[in-house]
């Protein structure tokens, strides 16, 4: 049975905390991909940047909850919680090119 935090209505929404990648079963989280991808090297110098596209990684989200989701659940959870702008469509708001275009003007926590 899944556990939900304690505390007000509030803190029991599922919101998306930050971005994260998932590799070998571990997490790396940082305010982007990027970020994330950084983390990810310094435990792993052998991955290098130019051959990110051929390792066995997953990137997407980490949740308020704690939960690890990928970019389609993410902008459900997102919308959900009210964190993507008016205007917004899909899960566009989720990708790093857009975090870095519009830094500030979403919704998404920074950590």
């Amino acid at each position: 049975m899944e556990s939900f935090p304690k505390g007000n209505s509030e803190s029991r929404i599922e919101k998306i905390r930050c971005a994260a990648l998932e590799y070998k079963g571990e997490i790396f989280e940082g305010p982007s991909h990027v970020d994330a991808y950084y983390k990810l090297q310094e435990k792993y110098p052998e991955l290098k940047w130019e051959e990110a596209g051929s390792y066995d990684y997953r990137d997407g989200f980490v949740t308020t909850h704690g939960r690890f989701v990928l970019r389609p659940e993410a902008a459900q959870i997102a919308s959900a919680a009210d964190q993507i702008e008016e205007g917004d469509k899909g899960d566009k708001w989720l990708s790093a090119e857009w975090l870095k275009e519009n830094k500030g003007k979403s919704k998404f926590p920074r950590s």
